[in-house]
This record gives structure tokens, C-alpha cells and sequence, in this order.
């Protein structure tokens, strides 16, 4: 097991390296493009936050990464397996490898700073979402569900399934990730004994 998993607070998952927040009111994972925000029969998805611009990011942003990540960590301290002690005093370089190790990386900015975050790491099988968080106050606005799509979307676009940890007794996220148009494949086979439950779940993609 990842040392980095997180069981976020709210309704989040289980979710390894950065950690993941609530995926409250998420949207289903069709692509979005700015903030139209509509999945494939053309049903509206969950309000969303209109003065929220979502970008990609890589090392040369890691500053901005950095006040967020920080940020996500302060906000929950129980809630990841990174401590905000384990990277508070990170250097440059250090941050700038996050960056570089984990391509897919969106930040969510607004009017108030940077509100958001979400990574999708590279895996044997597919995609793996990471890292999400919201801040406080943008979350409920479908924000959340704006950020798994880019990841599913960004997978998409390598052909690739996007999947996710998270865990057994957190049935609001489950269900959240099951509105994002995620699949629950249960928990995997030879689970650690001693290890709290973890259901693997999976997007097939758009």
C-alpha cells in the first residue's frame, strides 16, 4: 500500500500521494471545457463555480502547487498519509519533481487564489486519480466534479481507464464516485488483514 494514501475529510476516499477531498455533488467525468458543464445525453451537470478557471500545471508552476498542496494538508491533518511537517520545508527541486513525476496535475483558480487540486499518476492499468482537494469554501459547487473530469478526460486521451482507492466505510464517497460515472470493483483480492478496508473503483473513460 501507497504510504501516502489519504481517507480525505467530508465525503472523500481513500486516495494515495497528495490526498483527495470530498467529492461532493461530483459531475459525471465527460470532458469539460471551461464552465459549460454537460455529460453525453446533454443533461446540465451540478452547479458550478463560474469564476473558476481549471489549468494544467507542470514544475514551472510548482510555487502555486505548493500553497496548495500545503494548503489541502493544513486543512485535514488527519486526513493523508503526507503530513503538512513532511513538506512544509521542501525545497524547489523537490517540489518541481512532484511535478515532473506526476504530469497530470490541474489547479483550480479563482478571484480568492488557487481553490482546487487534482493529479492523475501514470499506473500499470490505466490512470490513477490523486491528490484532490477543494478548499472550504468551493465546496457543494460541482467544482469537485469539474476536477475528476479533467483527470478521466486527460486518461481518456491515452486511452487509458482512470481508477481510484477508496474506503469501505466511507459510503458517501463511494456514492459520489459511483455519480462520477465511477465503478465499485470491491476490495481487491489478499487485502491486508490489518490494513482498513479500501474499495478499488474505475472509469472506463469517455
Amino acid at each position: 500500500m501507497n504510504p501516502e494514501w489519504v481517507h480525505p475529510p467530508g465525503v472523500g476516499g481513500h486516495l494515495h500521494e497528495a490526498g483527495r477531498t470530498a467529492v461532493e455533488h461530483a459531475a459525471t467525468s465527460a470532458p469539460v471545457d471551461g464552465n459549460r458543464c454537460a455529460n453525453e445525453t446533454g443533461d446540465a451537470y451540478p452547479p458550478v463555480v463560474v469564476d473558476v478557471e481549471i489549468v494544467q500545471v507542470g514544475p514551472d508552476e510548482w510555487r502555486e502547487f505548493r500553497e496548495v498542496r500545503l494548503a489541502s494538508l493544513a486543512d485535514a491533518p488527519g486526513a493523508f498519509g503526507a503530513r503538512h511537517a513532511d513538506w512544509v520545508e521542501a525545497t524547489e527541486d523537490r517540489w518541481r519533481q512532484r511535478l515532473t513525476d506526476v504530469p497530470c496535475t490541474f489547479l483550480a483558480r479563482s478571484d480568492a487564489g488557487t481553490v482546487g487540486v487534482v493529479s492523475g499518476a501514470l499506473s500499470e492499468d490505466g490512470v490513477e486519480l490523486i491528490s484532490m482537494w477543494v478548499a472550504p469554501s468551493h465546496r457543494g459547487t460541482g467544482l469537485t466534479g469539474r476536477l475528476v473530469a479533467r483527470v478521466v478526460a486527460w486518461a481518456g486521451a491515452l486511452g487509458r481507464d482512470t481508477h481510484l482507492m477508496v474506503r469501505d466505510d466511507n459510503p458517501a464517497a463511494i456514492r459520489a464516485y459511483e455519480k462520477a460515472g465511477f465503478t465499485d470493483l470491491g476490495v481487491p483480492e489478499g487485502w491486508p488483514d490489518d490494513a482498513p478496508l479500501e474499495r478499488r473503483m474505475r472509469h472506463a473513460g469517455s
